[in-house]
């Protein structure tokens, strides 16, 4: 005969001792297999159940921590995405400062440009009054200019 677990062999003694009581007791032979048979069938659907219980609380247990897990995740997830709109927006300002920046400063050099206008179109239509008593004009082109003085 082969090796067996000691549970298993509990059970097989177990059996076997009520297979000689009831033969003791008179018993007959079928109705002691059939007894047997039907104290075997009620402790397999007692394992049976167990077992049933044992693996719905592995999964119960399993799924719980599946469903944490996805929790967390979510979280996490949904926390990421704040950061991201955060960041977002702070670079949209970050850009639009930087416009208004760079627009005011253009506005400021076309002042300036306009300003520079204004005081030579002035300075021209007044004939120079704006020039410092005593200054010396200096013509267009001054090489000529000097060419003239020399006597050349």
């Amino acid at each position: 005969m082969t090796d067996m677990p000691a549970s298993l062999s509990a059970a097989v003694d177990r059996y076997a001792a009520l297979g000689r009581l009831l033969a003791a007791a008179g018993v007959p032979p079928a109705r002691t297999e059939q007894l047997i048979a039907d104290a075997l069938a009620d402790d397999a659907r007692a394992t049976r159940d167990v077992v049933s219980q044992d693996i719905r609380a592995l999964v119960e247990a399993c799924l719980a921590r599946l469903d944490q897990r996805h929790r967390r995740q979510s979280d996490e997830a949904s926390l990421l995405m704040t950061r991201i709109t955060i960041e977002l927006e702070v670079s949209k300002r970050r850009a639009r400062d930087m416009r208004s920046a760079r627009s005011r400063l253009i506005i400021a050099l076309l002042l300036l440009q306009f300003l520079g206008t204004a005081v030579i179109a002035t300075a021209l239509v007044t004939g120079g009054a704006f020039t410092r008593p005593g200054a010396i004009d200096v013509p267009a082109n001054a090489s000529a200019t000097l060419c003239q003085h020399e006597g050349r």
